[in-house]
């Protein structure tokens, strides 16, 4: 019996490296395959969809998609009410109708020729999607159900986020998808430049001051990430002969740079609302990523060679949206046991839909930093919020950068202070007592956490699993009618606090 929990992760172990390789394999194999299957437009038409390029300081090139305006809601916000299940506002100017662009830029063309005004005269909202997912999450329930399209009519400008290594975020100004360097990121990488680079670019393209955020899983990681200043017991080493690092330990304060972060996306936000939130993932039950924390999967994935983790591309996706269409039970079952999903509330007739886009990758870098998570650090019954753990193994076969000493300056990677976020954050959480990824147990340390001043909602759903908030039939009247509720509450807030409606002044 000792060793049935170690048979299990081995068990679980394998059958997901068949799955990721099988996935690997297909990517190769379609390399070159035109077209872009996974089309955003597909899911967004009738609606007017923009197509904008972000380039972060490290060189990745960005995806970022804008819904501008509602079918119903085509102009200026000048007030919003709710009435019933309908979210409205009143119109005002024209808005027009942009197409969407392959071309790269932003498409600002309309339907009469003339071009559209690129500053927004609305309450604008981020959208980031969690691990594993693609701007596509906040689409995928359909025009009536999806929070993106609710949003939109609601009077709201909506701008889709897609981290790096999705499959929207492929590129690099240097790097080639297929070499080591591309994939060496976590949600670190993302939190220090995906996300200011993102709100920096939806900021100059409004004119807005402050935008509101609405993320979903690993999209609150990166916003907690960047949020929270970092600190770590620096070090004075001597490299030994042999690589050991010896010196002393000095306490330092909160890093420049961290605090600069901090107070920077701090600045750029309204309300922030959290979706199954994630920071620390000690008692996560996703037998997978339990089996990865085990084993070790990050170097099992590198001796074979493959840095990209659950890729999304055309012939995959036709592969799995197939299977999907006879048995539905069976494609939904790798996703099942990461994230977890309740059958009764999902759609079924939809699954090949969400499988077309779902899984959208990331990388095993990515993975091994979320396996470290789970094995929860030095203190289990309070785990810490840390960055990338590169270890102490400074020795003649380690490469420069990859042990703490080198690339932190300390012997532990620095961890992330959670309770030192900027006082002006105003956070809403909606968290599900289903949840095997985003456990209770970790989101009431997260909770503990996080200064009680910044958290100015919580609302916990008992029975809602991780996938529920995005794919949900019921997250509408559950989930996206309180959200819309908060968030044009806090718009009123805004402007009539700041008199400038969260714009920047001319």
């Amino acid at each position: 019996f000792l060793f049935l929990p170690a048979m299990k992760a081995s068990t679980s172990l394998c059958a997901f490296i068949c799955f990721v390789t099988s996935s690997y394999v297909l990517v190769v194999a379609s390399e070159g395959v035109g077209g872009d299957f996974n089309s955003i437009l597909e899911l967004v038409k009738p609606y007017p969809l923009e197509k904008h390029y972000v380039t972060t300081k490290d060189g990745y090139i960005l995806s970022l998609y804008r819904i501008p305006h509602g079918l119903k809601t085509t102009g200026t916000h000048t007030g919003t009410h709710f009435s019933g299940q309908l979210i409205t506002a009143a119109a005002g100017r024209k808005v027009l109708r942009p197409e969407a662009t392959d071309s790269g830029g932003s498409a600002s063309a309309s339907d009469d020729g003339d071009v559209g005004e690129e500053t927004s005269r609305k309450p604008v909202v981020l959208l980031q999607h969690g691990l594993l997912d693609s701007c596509a999450g906040f689409l995928l329930a359909g025009h009536d159900s999806a929070l993106a399209f609710l949003l939109v009519e609601a009077g709201f400008d909506v701008w889709l986020g897609n981290s790096r290594g999705s499959t929207y975020s492929r590129a690099h100004v240097t790097y080639p998808i297929t070499s080591r360097e591309f994939w060496t990121f976590s949600f670190d990488e993302m939190a220090a430049f995906d996300l200011p680079a993102t709100l920096s670019y939806i900021r100059s393209h409004t004119g807005v001051h402050r935008l509101h955020y609405v993320g979903h899983s690993q999209g609150n990681t990166l916003l907690l990430a960047a949020l929270s200043p970092t600190m770590a017991d620096k070090i004075s080493f001597v490299q030994a002969s042999e690589g050991a690092a010896e010196g002393t330990h000095t306490a330092e304060p909160f890093s420049a740079e961290s605090q600069a972060l901090s107070r920077s996306v701090a600045d750029s936000l309204g309300l922030v609302v959290m979706l199954a939130p994630v920071a620390t993932a000690k008692f996560v039950t996703s037998v997978p990523l339990q089996a990865m924390a085990a084993v070790g999967t990050d170097a099992l994935f590198a001796l074979m060679g493959i840095h990209e983790f659950l890729p999304s591309l055309e012939v995959a996706s036709w592969l799995y949206g197939g299977l999907c269409t006879v048995r539905p039970e069976l494609c939904v079952s790798i996703l099942a046991a990461i994230c977890g999903y309740r059958k009764h509330a999902v759609n079924e007739t939809r699954l090949p839909l969400y499988l077309r886009y779902t899984p959208a990758g990331s990388s095993v870098h990515n993975m091994a930093h979320w396996a470290q998570a789970v094995r929860g650090g030095k203190n289990p019954a309070h785990p810490k919020f840390s960055m990338f753990d590169y270890g102490k193994d400074c020795g003649l076969w380690a490469t420069q950068g990859t042990c703490n000493q080198r690339k932190y300056g300390a012997l532990d990677p620095p961890t992330y202070k959670l309770g030192s976020i900027p006082s002006s954050v105003r956070l809403a959480l909606f968290t599900g007592g289903a949840d095997i990824l985003a456990d209770p147990t970790d989101t009431k340390l997260l909770l503990e956490d996080l200064p009680p001043e910044n958290v100015v909602s919580s609302t916990h759903l008992p029975d809602y699993e991780h996938l529920d908030f995005i794919w949900g039939m019921d997250a509408p009247q559950r989930v996206y009618v309180p959200v819309l509720k908060m968030l044009l509450k806090e718009q009123q807030k805004m402007e009539a606090g700041d008199g400038e409606s969260g714009h920047l002044h001319g």
